[in-house]
């Protein structure tokens, strides 16, 4: 097996900057001069509407390049096909391979991003056909002397395209699902993967291999190219941090496939080679010849930031997960060693209601960094969170306590000067993310949003069903890493128990990586089995149990205590006065002082007249 390495061209920037064709083409110089094999470009017509990004023509940014060097391959890392017309591009193609003497590799995949589509006229729903058809055409145009068919009204009768593309471009074909694994066996190249990680790679290939041979193909003649983030530092936990801000500027991973950020080789220059070693395992377990293209800090590096995990993994990762029963107990401040820099981290409860607030407070104490915190309502803990700078995305319905505090200042500071990202779903559309990700389904399709300003701004894609032809919206699945949630009661090994309505937390729960459960009051196992009917979640489904009496106060716990609205008046009236000051001082003056003062400072006469309150709305 033999192996090279290639880089990616800066052909595409986030909205904030724009990419420069001159550094493009001095990029590839460099790296021609250096000795890298290859240099890929991206492609799009345009992508993102709440956060358009820049791009630059793939293969005019190829002509460019091949014109200022003379050794380095181009290729498309990848080219969507079905929105090209096959005719033109057989002969764009044909005249980039014979101006660059034969250094052409053309990767082509169906496309995924629905508005190309729209722009160019092309049904999105066929766009598999479309590619078969548009690959034919261009393999036919490019080897045969005499081409005669129809294809969707495009005619040909005796063509011959010439000049002749000699050697013809190698077509690698990217893609994750089955059929497009076969299409890469049985008409390619060879296959373009995408921060698949040396295990995903090995797996898929070892199905290629097997298609190809079926077809009666010599699979060793196939190519695999693997395009993976790399951050090379002075210690792996910096360059992690580094690796982890590209791919939030630059990049997405398809819900559908087993794509990861964690595919990134980062570290020292030693961890760098070892990580690189294991993707040339899997090259040399699986085929004869690899490329490994990379992003790198030079160059295009490392959008969503894990927003959308990927399905097949977190649902692998859940039902691998082993919690057996022991004893699961743990302090606040033990329970939240479990999250980490850059996680995505779920808040139980909605509103002020049952919201885990002692583990909220643990969490802030650590001044963990570049969190994303999902809600389905959220209350002001996301600006407290804020105010000590430790998220860099939030996804809710509504941020705020409630209508008579009016709209929650700290965070229209920050969301308005773009120092945090908000996506904003509905109500019912955040509900159906969490149980997509707890089902284990890339999306579910629904109604809500449809015809929506929010839906522009998400860049929400559409499905059509196969039994109506209505048009629906695909809400995407959310698979945190790490749920907080507060309950009535729960046992040692994590079953637990709520009284009243349960909100998310049953799908929140279900569809995260790592669950945190803090309660009223532990309980026996008996008295749990006792009452299955108010079983929440099984302690198979639970990581840590803290005991947490009052542990959602200032906010409410049915039919225990009720929300301190006396404390969210005072601290309403000090963040519309001091903006973000006063959330940090908040912070410093009842947070870092840990849960039990803050309770202490609340005073046992308070405690207790919230108490007589939610005993009035209890049924007796």
């Amino acid at each position: 097996m033999s192996v090279e390495f290639g880089l990616a061209l800066e052909n595409f920037t986030p909205e904030t900057k724009v990419p420069d064709m001159d550094a493009v083409c001095a990029y590839a110089i460099t790296a021609e001069e250096l000795g890298f094999a290859s240099v890929w470009a991206w492609d799009h017509l345009f992508l993102g509407a709440r956060r358009p990004f820049p791009f630059l023509e793939a293969l005019t940014t190829l002509s460019m390049v091949a014109a200022r060097t003379s050794r380095v391959m181009l290729g498309t890392g990848i080219l969507v096909l079905p929105i090209r017309e096959p005719a033109i591009l057989a002969k764009t193609a044909a005249t980039i391979q014979l101006g660059s003497k034969g250094r052409l590799m053309l990767g082509v995949a169906a496309g995924w991003y629905e508005r190309e589509f729209h722009a160019t006229s092309v049904p999105f729903a066929q766009r598999g056909q479309i590619f078969e058809r548009n690959l034919d055409m261009l393999y036919r145009l490019w080897d045969e002397d005499d081409v005669s068919g129809e294809w969707d009204g495009r005619v040909l009768s005796h063509v011959r395209m010439l000049p002749r593309p000699r050697p013809r471009p190698q077509v690698l074909i990217g893609g994750y699902v089955d059929r497009v694994l076969r299409r890469v066996g049985t008409r390619s190249d060879g296959w373009v993967t995408y921060f698949y990680t040396p295990e995903s790679i090995a797996g898929a290939w070892e199905r290629i291999r097997g298609y190809a041979e079926d077809a009666g193909r010599n699979p060793e003649q196939l190519n695999l190219v693997a395009q993976v983030p790399l951050c090379i530092g002075d210690s792996y936990e910096r360059a992690t941090q580094k690796a982890s801000e590209y791919v939030g500027d630059y990049f997405d991973v398809p819900a559908w496939s087993e794509a990861t950020p964690e595919s990134a080789v980062r570290g020292t220059p030693e961890q760098c080679a070892e990580q690189i070693a294991a993707y040339l395992r899997a090259g040399a377990a699986a085929g004869r010849r690899g490329a490994a293209e990379a992003w790198h800090q030079g160059g295009r590096l490392m959008e969503h930031v894990a927003v959308l995990p990927k399905m097949s993994r977190a649902r692998a990762e859940r039902e691998a997960a082993r919690r057996p029963s022991v004893d699961k107990r743990m302090t606040a401040e033990a329970a939240v060693q479990l999250i980490h820099d850059g996680d995505h981290v779920a808040i139980g409860g909605t509103l002020y209601s049952r919201t885990p607030m002692a583990l909220v407070f643990a969490l802030l104490k650590k001044r963990r960094r570049h969190l994303t915190v999902s809600r389905p309502l959220a209350c002001y803990e996301i600006e407290l969170f804020l105010s000590t700078g430790a998220l860099d995305r939030i996804v809710s319905s509504w941020v705020g306590i409630g209508l008579p505090w009016g709209l929650a200042p700290i965070f229209r500071h920050y969301v308005e000067r773009g120092e945090v990202a908000y996506d904003e779903w509905s109500h019912l559309a955040m509900g159906l993310r969490y149980k997509a990700g707890a089902m284990g389904v890339p999306f579910l399709p629904t109604l809500t949003m449809l015809g929506s300003d929010l839906a522009a701004r998400l860049d929400l894609q559409t499905v059509t069903c196969p039994y109506t032809g209505e048009r629906l919206a695909a809400v995407p699945a959310l698979n945190p890493d790490v749920a907080l949630i507060h309950v009535h009661r729960a046992d040692l090994l994590g079953n637990v128990q709520v009284d009243g309505y349960q909100h998310m937390d049953v799908d929140m729960a279900r569809a995260a990586r790592t669950v945190i459960v803090s309660a009223e009051q532990i309980v026996s196992p008996d008295e749990i089995a006792a009452r299955p009917d108010r079983t929440m979640l099984p302690h198979f489904a639970v990581d840590a149990v803290v005991a947490a009496p009052h542990g959602a106060y200032p906010h409410e716990c049915y039919g225990r205590y009720g929300p301190d609205l006396r404390h969210f008046d005072g601290y309403a009236a000090a963040a519309k006065e001091h903006g973000p000051a006063a959330g940090l001082r908040y912070v410093e003056e009842n947070v870092d002082v840990g849960f039990a003062s803050f309770l202490q400072a609340a005073g046992p006469e308070r405690l207790a007249a919230l108490a007589a309150d939610a005993g009035e709305l209890t049924p007796r």
